[in-house]
């Protein structure tokens, strides 16, 4: 990692156990909960993974309706 300012276990973003969302019995919580996700990526508080596993849920609980 020469020239680099952090190593690449220093660069992942932090996992975060924590990460709770609101309700969502309608659409617009729904919306309100992806922009939560979206926004928790883009400030590294949340990894792709479990983004991606959370906004999958959305999208089945959006269809169940």
């Amino acid at each position: 990692m020469r020239g680099a300012p952090r190593c690449y276990y220093h660069l992942r973003p932090p996992k975060i156990d924590d990460f709770r969302l609101a309700s969502i019995a309608d659409p617009r919580e729904v919306n309100r909960a992806m922009t939560e996700i979206f926004n928790a990526v883009l400030a590294n508080k949340l990894d792709h993974q479990r983004a991606k596993a959370l906004l999958y849920a959305l999208q089945v609980s959006r269809q169940g309706k």
